[in-house]
């Protein structure tokens, strides 16, 4: 990635847009007797949280995919441009999944907490799964390079059998 770009992205929230005061209110609500509270205010402020870090992350995710995207075409090294996308990749991956942790225990207590972490669990298990497959595959296509190599060398008639003839 280039030394000389920088991105920065900040957010900011004064409130949630009300106005609040330290004086008590005129007293002029409903007298209805019901006495359930109002949690609208805490799930508006708790969505805002989400929805900006939602939004924070996607746009940095974006910016990073394109520097790193740009790796190859600037330095033509391939090999390079996919360890950083990699290692961005995880990092990010950490990141989702200690937000996730951290909303579910702010959102739904210690409860929350376990639903968040058995998810981050199933997402690590399937996460393993895919390095395996991809290992597996990795090991399956350099076997048939290697097959192939050797029945090019033998057409080429690289194998020793002409050597002695010549």
């Amino acid at each position: 990635m280039a030394d000389n770009n920088e991105y920065n992205i900040y957010v900011h929230f004064d409130g949630d847009g009300q106005p609040t005061s330290a004086m008590a209110g005129a007293g002029n609500g409903s007298t209805d007797g019901s006495d359930k509270p109002d949690n609208g205010g805490v799930t508006a402020k708790l969505a805002k949280r989400v929805v900006s870090f939602a939004f924070v992350k996607s746009t940095a995710d974006r910016i990073a995919n394109f520097e790193h995207s740009q790796i190859q075409l600037r330095t033509g090294a391939v090999e390079y441009g996919q360890r950083i996308s990699t290692a961005y990749s995880i990092i990010s991956e950490t990141v989702g999944a200690g937000a996730a942790l951290a909303l579910g225990a702010i959102h739904g207590g210690p409860a929350g907490f376990a639903v968040a972490a058995m998810g981050v669990a199933l997402s690590g298990v399937n996460k393993i799964i895919g390095l395996i497959q991809k290992e597996q595959q990795l090991s399956t296509e350099r076997s048939l390079e290697n097959i192939s190599i050797g029945l090019a060398n033998i057409r080429a008639g690289v194998s020793g059998s002409r050597a002695g003839r010549q």
